[in-house]
């Protein structure tokens, strides 16, 4: 999540002193490839932000239905059994997300960082 932020601001940092160096920014033309790969770094940078901040309220959703079922599993009364096992089942699918969420947020933060490094890149030329 930090490193998404960063490299968030790193956009920022890019438009504002590489493709706008001068102070009047309305005199200077983008050039059309560094700002899509400015646009698609931002729009990647973003969903990994929301892909990470789902792992954490995934995983922390998961924990909390782990120790309700072993909370009823320790107290181990006739009526819990159904209980416990629908409650594993809502752990198990919590996690499952949770893995995959972080998983795409992975993958959406190294492609983010290497659309950022190509724009820098490209407006440097």
């Amino acid at each position: 999540m930090r490193v998404d932020l960063i490299g968030i601001s790193a956009i920022g940092f890019v438009v504002a002193r590489i493709v706008f160096p001068e102070k009047d920014s309305r005199s200077v033309v983008i050039p059309q490839t560094p700002k899509w790969l400015l646009i698609a770094a931002l729009i990647s940078l973003g969903l990994s932000a929301a892909a990470a901040l789902a792992h954490r309220y995934y995983s922390a959703d998961s924990m909390s239905w782990h120790l309700q079922a072993m909370r009823r599993y320790e107290r181990s009364a006739e009526t819990d059994i159904a209980t416990v096992n629908a409650e594993f089942k809502a752990r198990h699918r919590q996690f499952t997300i949770s893995k995959y969420s972080i998983a795409f947020s992975a993958i959406a933060l190294g492609l983010g960082a290497a659309l950022l490094i190509a724009a820098i890149i490209f407006s440097l030329v």
